[in-house]
């Protein structure tokens, strides 16, 4: 299961208007099944880099990984850790996650 996604942001900081574009790409591998629907356990990796439209052009990168469960086809539940990386800084988070996508 890979997602990808671009993004155009229009940032309005203080006194200050700023553009950015964003990319991300995410991979699901099922680890106990072949399908990604109830009871699978599931590997999840993404990255996602934000990238400025003038001066310094890299804003950050984040980098996770994790394992997820399936409650159901719609109800999903992961425990992950994302590293964000920044030009002068980084920090690394413990995260837990619900998706919960209802059908339309």
């Amino acid at each position: 299961n890979i997602q990808h996604r671009y993004r155009f942001e229009q940032r309005f900081l203080e006194d200050d208007f700023k553009m950015r574009a964003r990319y991300f790409l995410s991979l699901n591998i099922p680890i106990n099944k072949k399908e990604m629907d109830k009871n699978t356990i599931y590997a999840s990796a993404y990255n996602e880099i934000f990238i400025n439209t003038e001066g310094n052009y890299f804003d950050r990168d984040r980098i996770y990984g994790g394992l997820g469960y399936c409650f159901s086809k719609s109800l999903k539940m992961e425990l992950g850790v994302m590293s964000q990386i920044q030009q002068n800084s980084s920090r690394t988070q413990f995260q837990i996650m619900f998706f919960n996508s209802l059908p339309f």
